[in-house]
């Protein structure tokens, strides 16, 4: 593909599908004019960026995946269906932090009695401030036809090494933790193991996933009365950190939305919110940043 060809493809591109491909080719954004700019000037800088590095070639294969995603893009409204039908699988997996009675947060499984959550959400309990028997774990939290929230199961933690991994808040924000008597599961649907009779998990990716700004985000928490809730925006990642750990969101959420799980329109798990944060109100801990700096593929064999 020639450089002109190029020019030509990257004007195309909506403004969410060239910082995605930014984020694909590892340029940061002080590298090229700020996103005010003409679409005409980023664009001829980035050929010359790319041209210098002599990764032309790399250009033209990143432009070929942004444009072939967004063909799923087109499919939104029917992927919001598709969600509604997927959040009745989630709900199995999603559940409310209790501490002494009081909501406290999100949480949910990423293996058969692991949850992950943020550490802000059970900060008294990993301080020692309350004992793990005051805090529980309430899955099946979602309104009745008559609009009143189920019960649900509450499930405690494990009587010895609960806690199998976690950051501070100053860092990472996240607490991996193990809980007790969970029925078991294991076959997968999409992005989710389950089972008849057991919950599964929700996986988790082994590889990096794009979440630029503009991204389509999902995000399942309980908010409010503590129901659980899908909340949805086209255009929620609004400002990512320098070091690409944290990312701002337009999500509307509360207190009990911290540790919730936000997803990309394919499913996958994306990032962790936190609630306030470094960029903005509203923040949340890219899974990018975690699968980098610790060994999510060991949380299943600690014991």
């Amino acid at each position: 593909m020639t450089k002109e060809e190029l020019l030509r493809r990257l004007r195309g591109l909506l403004e969410a599908q060239f910082e995605e491909l930014l984020f694909r080719l590892r340029v940061r954004t002080e590298y090229l004019p700020p996103p005010t700019a003409p679409r005409l000037v980023r664009a001829l800088n980035l050929i010359q960026y790319l041209e210098n590095q002599d990764r032309l070639q790399e250009l033209e294969r990143a432009i070929a995946v942004v444009v072939a995603g967004d063909d799923a893009r087109d499919l939104r409204e029917a992927e919001l269906e598709e969600w509604h039908r997927y959040l009745e699988v989630l709900q199995r997996q999603v559940c409310r932090i209790d501490i002494r009675g009081a909501r406290s947060g999100t949480a949910f499984l990423v293996e058969q009695d692991l949850v992950l959550t943020a550490f802000t959400a059970v900060q008294q309990l990993l301080e020692g401030q309350v004992a793990p028997s005051e805090v529980s774990f309430r899955f099946d939290l979602w309104p009745e036809a008559n609009g009143e929230v189920r019960t649900g199961i509450a499930y405690r933690l494990a009587e010895r090494d609960w806690l199998v991994d976690q950051s501070p808040p100053d860092r990472l924000n996240f607490a991996v933790l193990r809980l007790s008597e969970l029925p078991r599961g294991g076959e997968r649907l999409g992005a989710v193991a389950l089972r008849s009779g057991g919950r599964g998990h929700i996986s988790l990716p082994e590889v990096e996933r794009p979440c630029p700004p503009g991204a389509t985000l999902f995000l399942v928490h309980h908010p409010g009365g503590g129901a659980i809730r899908l909340s949805m925006s086209c255009y929620a990642v609004k400002r990512v950190t320098p070091d690409g750990c944290r990312f701002a969101h337009a999500i509307e959420t509360d207190g009990g939305s911290v540790g919730g799980p936000f997803f990309d329109t394919s499913g996958a798990l994306v990032a962790i919110h936190e609630g306030n944060g470094r960029v903005g109100n509203r923040t949340s801990v890219a899974w990018n940043a975690i699968l980098h700096r610790h060994k999510p593929a060991e949380w299943r064999a600690a014991r």
